[in-house]
């Protein structure tokens, strides 16, 4: 049963404010327009240089936020695929619990509505996924052990029902 579980992948991507695609994709846009105008003035070269390798650095993180997180179930691992840049896989078998949460705290998702994957006690990494349902039970089935909290949705309906 371990290799079936192994054998696929299953890929979810994160759910976004309708608005931060279009404001990334300008701020990009916006810094590499900066970064030519200087590279191109009458500027010195002490000017330039660090204003130029400031706003392309900018426009490279706009871009890598507008191109989307991806979270992918499968080999063992949950791994989490932010842009071109970012990168982090966590052991299935290292993760402990998954809880919803209702935060508007800076993380690495802008959305209210997100869960919070605990990997130790305390140490944890916030994910919103758009199929949040299906997600939490592909995590399950790759990962039995994996405590998964009920999400405000599913308490929401408890309450409707009871």
């Amino acid at each position: 049963m371990t290799g079936s579980r192994e054998a696929y992948s299953v890929r979810f991507s994160s759910r976004q404010s309708k608005w931060s695609f279009a404001f990334f994709q300008a701020a990009a846009l916006f810094s590499v327009a900066m970064a030519l105008s200087v590279a191109f003035s009458d500027s010195s070269l002490g000017y330039k240089v660090p204003f130029f390798l400031y706003a392309a650095a900018i426009a490279l993180m706009a871009q890598n936020y507008a191109a989307g997180t991806e979270y992918i179930i499968g080999g063992g691992d949950l791994t989490i695929k932010t842009g071109f840049l970012w990168r982090r896989s966590i052991p299935l078998a290292g993760i402990l619990r998954v809880r919803p949460i209702e935060s508007r705290k800076p993380s690495g998702t802008l959305l209210r509505k997100k869960f919070r994957i605990y990997f130790t006690q305390t140490d944890y990494l916030e994910v919103s996924p758009e199929r949040d349902e299906e997600f939490l039970a592909k995590l399950k089935e790759a990962a039995p052990h994996i405590a998964v909290e009920p999400t405000l949705t599913t308490l929401a309906r408890r309450q409707r029902v009871g």
